[in-house]
């Protein structure tokens, strides 16, 4: 019986689609039927299961462009091209990207097929201090041990704003200057 309602709610899935008001009783009906009878999972046709896939694709790209903003049509095709179990990774690793950059890196990782353990933020935001830091030496030529070690101390949220700022300073007491700004002290 089972098995017979499965087919038939098939042959009604190709040939028409049902309203709201009568297709959601019908996907609970035969919930219920497949739960008493067999205790199977629910059953989900191709559209649902594509349906499923484009709600995650979107729902990853809407929270990553809350987090870092616009961000060109390049990035966003490289993200739609990921599979299910590549963007429920995504959907996980972004709540620890503080900076587009983890982003691309991420992203580069799974084009490559590199074997990656599971992200860890502090590893990008080494690679973005230490940046900022190269940026700055290559600036001002060596920076004094105090000012070094402010930098090293910045959380990883102001080091994008740093990577930005650094090119308008002119002097090394401008840097301390927007350090000081910023940390508040």
């Amino acid at each position: 019986m089972v098995e017979d309602l499965r087919h038939l709610y098939r042959l009604l899935d190709q040939l028409m689609r049902l309203p709201p008001s009568i297709d959601a009783p019908a996907r609970a009906t035969m919930y219920q039927i497949e739960q008493e009878e067999r205790g199977m999972t629910t059953f989900v046709t191709s559209f649902e299961r594509l349906a499923r896939v484009e709600a995650k694709y979107e729902m990853v790209l809407r929270q990553l462009k809350l987090k870092f903003g616009p961000f060109s049509e390049a990035l966003e095709v490289q993200i739609a091209t990921l599979d299910t179990p590549q963007l429920d990774a995504l959907s996980e690793a972004l709540l620890s990207f503080t900076a587009q950059g983890h982003l691309e890196a991420w992203l580069q990782g799974q084009r490559e097929g590199w074997d990656v353990p599971s992200f860890d933020p502090s590893v990008y935001a080494q690679a973005e201090r230490n940046m900022v830091l190269r940026l700055l030496k290559r600036k001002f030529g060596e920076l004094n041990e105090a000012l070094e070690a402010q930098i090293s101390a910045l959380p990883p949220s102001l080091l994008a704003p740093l990577s930005e700022a650094l090119l308008d300073f002119m002097t090394q007491a401008e840097l301390d200057a927007w350090l000081r700004e910023q940390v508040g002290g």
